[in-house]
């Protein structure tokens, strides 16, 4: 397992998937990516994925807000 030591606490108190926060982060980044490349459609697709695994995501809610 891979953490920083400051990660250790949320990691033995929430039982998370670690692979599924992982997709999602990346998800993230690319989708913030590919904004930054001008790449609208690509990045609402991976927008559109990552609200569908956690709809609350504070990065995609910001992202949406700035979009419209």
């Amino acid at each position: 397992m891979d953490y920083f030591a400051v990660s250790l606490p949320d990691l033995l108190i929430w039982e998370d998937d670690l692979q599924a926060r992982n997709t999602l982060h990346c998800q993230y980044m690319m989708a913030l990516g590919h904004l930054g490349l001008g790449e609208t459609e690509k990045a609402e697709e991976l927008i559109a994925e990552v609200a569908k695994m956690e709809r609350n995501h504070l990065g995609i809610l910001s992202v949406m807000k700035w979009m419209l």
